[in-house]
């Protein structure tokens, strides 16, 4: 599933169309839409492209008493598998942007690991600069990407 991914429609739950979530009410937000928009246009284009045409095909025979979106069940669930293969690549390509882009946030996190060096669970306790790492080349993305 894409992270943050909203439906709009029907009660089958189907999409009109993908969109990035803007309004989502957490710190991962931004990282969500990034994750979202890496997924849609860069490592699933093709099965998006396949749901966007069939959902807007199927809104206009809606629109005319024909089928409705629901007739893109396998073009949605070829996108969600998708986007469940190909998150480990999402994950890295997000940092390595970040290893590019934000490196202080990234050397924050690389100097909090060293302090924890050989304890339990040391990036555990250093999740607060990841995180902002993270947030930081989400931020980079989004703003390419638009």
């Amino acid at each position: 599933v894409i992270p943050g991914d909203r439906r709009a429609g029907g009660s089958g739950g189907h999409t009109e169309r993908l969109e990035l979530v803007d309004d989502f009410p957490s710190r991962m937000a931004d990282i969500e839409r990034a994750c979202q928009w890496l997924t849609i246009r860069r490592f699933c284009r093709e099965a998006a492209s396949d749901l966007h045409r069939c959902t807007s095909s199927s809104q206009l025979a809606a629109n005319g008493g024909g089928s409705s979106a629901s007739d893109c069940a396998a073009e949605h669930h070829r996108l969600e598998a998708c986007a469940e293969a190909k998150m480990p690549d999402v994950i890295r390509a997000l940092m390595d942007v970040a290893s590019v882009r934000c490196q202080t946030e990234v050397r924050e996190f690389q100097r909090c690991v060293r302090e924890h060096e050989g304890a339990p669970h040391a990036e555990e306790k250093c999740e607060a600069q990841d995180t902002r790492a993270l947030e930081c080349a989400a931020r980079v993305i989004l703003a390419e990407g638009k």
